[in-house]
């Protein structure tokens, strides 16, 4: 990719050009259709077209889904996410996450339910079966999941009934 920011700019737009297979429009449209859609008002919103045509585009390939948290280190904070991944050929791709405003690593039913109350509104999860560590337990959070149609499958220890 060329070093300048002009040469950059009609580079971007040039490749544009080819992937909307539209020679007859001028580069600096493209150039104007590219700083429209980067300078977009909600980053949110642009995220979350993105990860719903990403899991509209994977589900069709896939039926799985994993629950984790993970922990990642900012500075001297730590940050703790509850993610919600979709399997893709043996790779989990995060399709939607919260961050969990406790110390802990570990997520409450509530923090799940919440977690999936949200993901629910963008994606279509019924039909799905998710797969979870042992953390992941709880006679309401199974209820929560029964009652929007989504199997799992949860490992638990031997003495739990």
């Amino acid at each position: 990719m060329p070093s300048s920011s002009v040469a950059r700019q009609t580079y971007l737009s040039s490749k544009i050009t080819s992937l909307l297979e539209n020679e007859q429009a001028h580069v600096l449209s493209h150039y104007k259709r590219l700083i429209r859609f980067f300078n977009y008002s909600n980053p949110t919103q642009l995220t979350t077209c993105i990860l719903k045509w990403l899991y509209q585009l994977l589900s069709k390939q896939s039926k799985y889904l994993i629950l984790d948290g993970t922990t990642w280190e900012a500075g001297d904070k730590y940050i703790h996410l509850l993610t919600l991944c979709i399997v893709y050929k043996n790779v989990a791709v995060p399709i939607y996450w919260k961050q969990l405003n406790k110390k802990g690593g570990h997520s409450s039913q509530e923090d799940r339910k919440l977690l999936f109350a949200e993901a629910l509104k963008i994606f279509q999860l019924s039909g799905m079966i998710l797969v979870a560590d042992g953390e992941f337990i709880g006679e309401n959070w199974f209820r929560y999941l029964t009652d929007n149609q989504i199997d799992f499958v949860v490992r638990v220890s031997k003495n739990l009934l």
